[in-house]
């Protein structure tokens, strides 16, 4: 049962990217937590969101190249070139406006949500995002030359 994982785990990018991807939005929902609602706490809440996802956006986006450049497509230079770096970012952009938007229409509506409430918006939009992100990684970005 556990070489059979570890056979799937190597054969599979995919899989290697889904738990990747589970650990990088865990890391990511807690860093817009601490800024949402403890390091920003004190700024109007509809700034405040798109600040916490600006800074979060940022810190986990390059944090994510180097370790799916490294784990996913077990690429040996875990630097890359900066042309395979912007390509990954751009990429990712998804991640960034798309969340923008749905929150803006979301406080359009609701002024007060709970802690709860904000996880589970941001979980299903990455849940969403992230076939098709790897989708464009595989054919596109860490494409094998």
């Amino acid at each position: 049962m556990i070489s059979l994982l570890k056979n799937k785990l190597n054969n599979s990018a995919l899989l290697r990217n889904y738990i990747l991807g589970f650990f990088n939005l865990l890391f990511n929902l807690l860093l817009l937590n601490q800024f949402q609602y403890l390091v920003f706490i004190n700024i109007d809440s509809n700034i405040r969101t798109d600040l916490s996802i600006t800074i979060s956006f940022l810190i986990g986006i390059s944090l994510s190249y180097f370790l799916t450049r490294r784990f996913v497509f077990r690429l040996d230079d875990i630097r890359g070139s900066l042309k395979m770096y912007l390509k990954f970012i751009s990429t990712n952009l998804l991640n960034y406006f798309v969340p923008i938007l749905i929150w803006y229409l979301i406080e359009r509506v609701y002024i007060d949500y709970s802690i709860y409430f904000f996880n589970t918006v941001n979980f299903v939009i990455a849940n969403i995002l992230f076939p098709i992100k790897f989708l464009i990684y595989k054919f596109f970005i860490f494409k094998k030359e």
